[in-house]
Parts: C-alpha cells; sequence; structure tokens
C-alpha cells in the first residue's frame, strides 16, 4: 500500500512541475531567439515579461482555489459538482482575460512610463506586450483548465499538452526568426504573434478534451451559480495574503 502510494504521488507530481515550467519556457524560447536579431529586442521583451508575470500570477492562484475547492468536492463524490466548478471557473477566468485585456491594452503608454523604459526599447516593448496581452484570455484558460484536469488525475495529459504547445511554439519562434520563405514582417511581432497561436492552440484542445475526457463542456447558456464564485473569491483573497 505505501509502494502504490508513493508510486501514485510521484507519478502526479513530476507531471505538475514539468507544466509549470512549460509555461515558464514560452518567454523563455521568446527571449532565446529574439537574441539572434540584437540585445535590445531581448531587452525589451524581458521588460515585457515583468508585466505578464504579474499577470500570469493571478491565473496561478486562480487555479490554486479552483484545485482547493474541486479536491473537496471530489473526496464528497460530488463529481457534477466538481465539473460545474471547473465550467464556471474557466468561464468566469475567460471573462476577467478579456476585461484584464481592455484595460492594459487602454493604459500601455502608463504602465510602460511606470516602469521607466528606455525610449529606444519602448517600440518593441509595446508591441510585444500588446500582442501578448491579447493572447492572456488563452493562458488563464489553459492555466485553469490545467488544475482542471489535476482534479480529476488528469495531471499527464495536461502535461502532454503543454509540451505540444511549447513546441508548436518553438517551431514558430524558428520560423519567424530564420525566415526561410523570405517575408518582410517585425520578427517581435511575429514571435509575439507564435506564442499566442500555440496558446489558442492548446486552449482548443484543453475544450474538446474536457469535454470528450471529463464531460465538462463550456455552456454559455446556463447561469453561473453564486456558491462557487465565492468560494473562489474566499481561496484566492487567502491566498493572495500569504
Amino acid at each position: 500500500m505505501r509502494q502504490s502510494n508513493h508510486y501514485s504521488t510521484f507519478s502526479m507530481s513530476i507531471p505538475i512541475i514539468l507544466q509549470s515550467f512549460f509555461q515558464i519556457l514560452f518567454g523563455m524560447a521568446d527571449i532565446w531567439f529574439l537574441s539572434f536579431c540584437s540585445d535590445t529586442a531581448v531587452a525589451s521583451v524581458g521588460y515585457a515579461n515583468q508585466i505578464i508575470s504579474v499577470i500570469l500570477l493571478t491565473y496561478v492562484i486562480v487555479s490554486s482555489s479552483v484545485s482547493i475547492v474541486g479536491a473537496q468536492y471530489m473526496g464528497e463524490k460530488r463529481v457534477e459538482d466538481t465539473c460545474r466548478l471547473s465550467r464556471d471557473a474557466v468561464l468566469c477566468t475567460m471573462i476577467v482575460s478579456v476585461f484584464l485585456t481592455a484595460v492594459l491594452l487602454s493604459c500601455n503608454d502608463l504602465i510602460l512610463n511606470f516602469l521607466n523604459i528606455p525610449d529606444d526599447m519602448r517600440r518593441e516593448t509595446r508591441i510585444y506586450f500588446m500582442v501578448i496581452t491579447v493572447g492572456l484570455v488563452f493562458q488563464g484558460g489553459n492555466t485553469v483548465f490545467t488544475s482542471v484536469f489535476r482534479i480529476f488525475a488528469k495531471a499527464r495529459y495536461a502535461m502532454g499538452v503543454g509540451i505540444f504547445t511549447n513546441i508548436l511554439n518553438i517551431m514558430g519562434d524558428a520560423l519567424v526568426i530564420f525566415n526561410p520563405l523570405g517575408y518582410d514582417y517585425d520578427y517581435i511581432f511575429g514571435v509575439a504573434g507564435m506564442t499566442v497561436i500555440s496558446n489558442f492552440a492548446g486552449y482548443v484542445i484543453m475544450c474538446f478534451s474536457a469535454g470528450r475526457m471529463l464531460n465538462i463542456r463550456m455552456k454559455t447558456g446556463d447561469s453561473v451559480p453564486i456558491e462557487n464564485i465565492r468560494f473562489l473569491i474566499m481561496y484566492w483573497r487567502q491566498r493572495s495574503m500569504l
């Protein structure tokens, strides 16, 4: 029995660790490929990633709240409530992400001024930041979906999707930077766009897989229970104060 429990814990922990690393790998891959272009581009992306990291931390806190509440429901054998909670969490994250995107896009000049970004890096930072901000809705959805798959003991599948999206991002970055077709475009815009496309592909896969494997379908016609929102807000506040 001890060996079985130990194996189960180990087999669940490794996918979680790797999937978290794959989320960070997006920014690392963008910086590495842009290093072939110029040092200014690398520094500009580094500035933009400081802002994006704060937003991604918010998604991590939300996903942790979903994991805690979902684990409680699964422990009580409330599978249907767990599915409803997961669907509500993803939909609410998408709504909040759209709101955050609108705010960040409208206040991007104020944010850049607050960070005291040099004038020679401001253009590149703004381009990368604005493109990545548009794709935050997919990154937020993927983060919450990952927690949902963990609740249902499908962490390996979430890890597999993370590997696929990172490979897709790396291939896209290489295509943009080395430009084998000889097109004329902005490299920073192309690299950021590939990151958004990769996250979008991962989100689509997660949506279909959640419906097929977990019986969780995104139904926009259903009302969102206030109980689930209250639980998520409560745990979010608790995690934020730690």
